[in-house]
């Protein structure tokens, strides 16, 4: 008989996390590479596109609040093998799409669900049902979009409205909160910075790939490729072993209820009043019971907001850079080839931002809140300076800066988020700083698309950008001046 060996759930769930960031990093990455090409061949504006391609994880970030009460139910385990399932499922249905509108719909499914009563009342009346969508959402304005000329062909593309987005939160949130699990705050410095280099790598491996992808098969096979990638999602949550397993075996045999404590039945009536029958009260218990789950005390909480404000700039900053470098470089005059290049090697940048400061931090070299400082002005300069970057190396060391800082910020909110409210937190925490992300982050695709097409020109949208990473400081400095050691 072989000496068998067992891996610590720790380390499989470090493993997890890493996948789980280089498969999603090559989600929106790869979608920026195609954005020249699909513009093309679907003759759409180049805002369109962006702000779809930004919608990904914006709907994501939205439903993130979610994401813990789901993995509460049913296990994180399980949680995040579907929402690997549904990620894979939703691009390569795209790679299907005859316009715009379809891969709105196939990658985002609750903007698809908001389209049923417009496609119902297009069935009835026979009526343009962008223009109910107009009406609505005010967001694709109606002289800009190309009309499906059959209504079948979108049904259809309702019917494959499988939810990316939606995969996406789940695997996201609670891949990031299960190493909370396994690790103390020390360790767990080092553990989320090894998670995060799935970043660096997946943007240092996967742009020349996408780059050949597209110049062999196109965006449609490449988006198909990306697709069968992305079920690599699956495995990610199979790696993630719950560790209550050895708490429930104690006390009672396999097979065997464990029995309750205090369960007689002399304890229902006090347990339920009849006062609590009606429907009013009913429904205020489910709306606290709500309440609980999703964690609604946790918006009270001063150092949630100066984390959240940071993260959420840098979402904004860090997606509008991911989405529209290459678009951005080209129109410098560089080729796209080149320009993935460039994103290879801010891919290196991030790889080390992520791991000098996990390292600092699990030496305890310097508190997290004045890493944070620094890593966000160093963040906000190269977008102040992306101007006078026109030379090959100014902009390639430009964008070295950018991801090196995005990888240390990320890096130090999902630290502090740990510091600040352990692990029976997280999953609330990293839900609504999605949340809040997700309603602003859609301007990261919006802002420098329109900008570009109304100006020729993305100066002014990083110039924004930087102003936006900026100003996003002032509560932690006031907080940091006024309590002193945030973290006490």
């Amino acid at each position: 008989m072989g000496t068998y060996y067992r891996i610590s759930p720790g380390i499989l769930a470090t493993i997890a996390g890493f996948l789980q960031f280089f498969v999603t990093t090559i989600i929106v990455k790869s979608l920026g590479i195609l954005l020249v090409s699909m513009g093309g061949e679907l003759r759409t504006d180049t805002w369109e596109l962006g702000s779809i391609f930004a919608l990904i994880e914006c709907v994501s970030d939205v439903l993130a609040p979610i994401a813990g009460p789901i993995g509460t139910f049913i296990g994180h385990r399980p949680a995040v093998m579907l929402g690997g399932a549904l990620v894979s499922v939703g691009l390569v249905a795209a790679s299907q799409s005859t316009n715009v509108l379809h891969i709105a719909l196939l990658l985002n499914l609750p903007l698809a669900s908001c389209f049923d009563e417009i496609f119902q009342l297009t069935i009835k009346h026979h009526v343009t049902w962008l223009k109910y969508l107009d009406l609505i959402f005010n967001f694709f304005p109606i002289e800009t979009v190309k009309y499906p000329s059959d209504i079948l062909d979108l049904f259809i593309g309702y019917l494959l409205s499988f939810p990316t987005a939606t995969g996406y939160c789940l695997t996201n949130v609670l891949t990031r909160t299960a190493l909370g699990e396994y690790y103390d705050r020390r360790s767990f410095a080092l553990a989320s910075g090894i998670t995060k280099t799935g970043v660096s790598v997946s943007l240092v491996c996967v742009p020349p790939l996408v780059q050949v992808f597209n110049d062999t098969y196109g965006w449609r096979g490449t988006m198909l490729l990306v697709g069968g990638i992305c079920a690599h999602l699956v495995v990610c949550g199979a790696l993630l072993m719950p560790l209550t397993a050895k708490k429930t075996n104690t006390g009672t045999s396999k097979g065997e209820y464990e029995p309750l404590p205090d369960s007689g039945c002399s304890n229902l009536p006090s347990s339920f009043p009849p006062s609590n029958c009606g429907v009013a009260e009913s429904l205020r218990d489910l709306l606290l019971r709500a309440g609980t789950s999703l964690n609604l005390p946790l918006l009270k909480s001063c150092k949630f907001w100066v984390v959240t404000i940071i993260f959420v700039s840098t979402r904004i900053t860090k997606s509008a850079w991911i989405i529209y470098f290459v678009p951005h470089a080209v129109a410098k005059g560089f080729s796209q080839n080149a320009a993935a290049v460039m994103v290879t090697l801010a891919g290196v940048g991030h790889l080390v931002g992520t791991v000098v400061v996990s390292v600092v931090l699990f030496k305890e070299k310097v508190a997290s809140t004045s890493a944070m400082l620094v890593s966000s002005l160093l963040l906000a300069v190269p977008f102040f300076l992306d101007p006078w970057l026109n030379s090959g190396w100014s902009l390639s060391l430009g964008g070295l800066f950018v991801m090196s800082a995005v990888g240390s910020v990320y890096a130090l909110s999902d630290i502090m988020v740990k510091e600040y409210f352990g692990y029976e937190k997280m999953a609330s925490a990293y839900g609504w700083m999605g949340f809040f992300s997700g309603i602003f982050r859609v301007s990261s695709g919006f802002i420098p698309g329109w900008i570009y097409d109304h100006s020729g020109s993305y100066d002014l949208a990083f110039i924004i950008l930087g102003t936006i990473q900026i100003t996003s400081l002032v509560p932690l400095l006031i907080n940091t001046l006024t309590v002193g050691d945030a973290l006490k």
